[in-house]
């Protein structure tokens, strides 16, 4: 976020617009599930909180083409 100046859901809803669907991968961060955040609490782990909040897993497969890969980059690249 600091460095490109907006945050994970900025990107991703920028390349939602243009038919391209990452994922938010470790989202929810795991200790929020009901079933176990009473033994580990999500405030006792900030930084797994944070790592949750952010990271975005782009498009990764095998058939995915320069161009496409190209296209994404130029998405993120150009969000204002």
């Amino acid at each position: 976020k600091e460095e490109l100046g907006f945050d994970r859901d900025r990107a991703e809803d920028e390349l939602k617009k243009n038919n391209i669907f990452p994922r938010e991968y470790f989202y929810p961060c795991t200790n929020a599930f009901s079933f176990i955040s009473d033994r580990f609490n999500p405030g006792n782990t900030p930084v797994a909180k944070e790592i949750s909040e952010s990271v975005l897993t782009l498009p990764i497969y095998a058939d995915l083409s320069p161009e496409d890969t190209d296209r994404i980059c130029d998405i993120i690249l150009n969000i204002g």
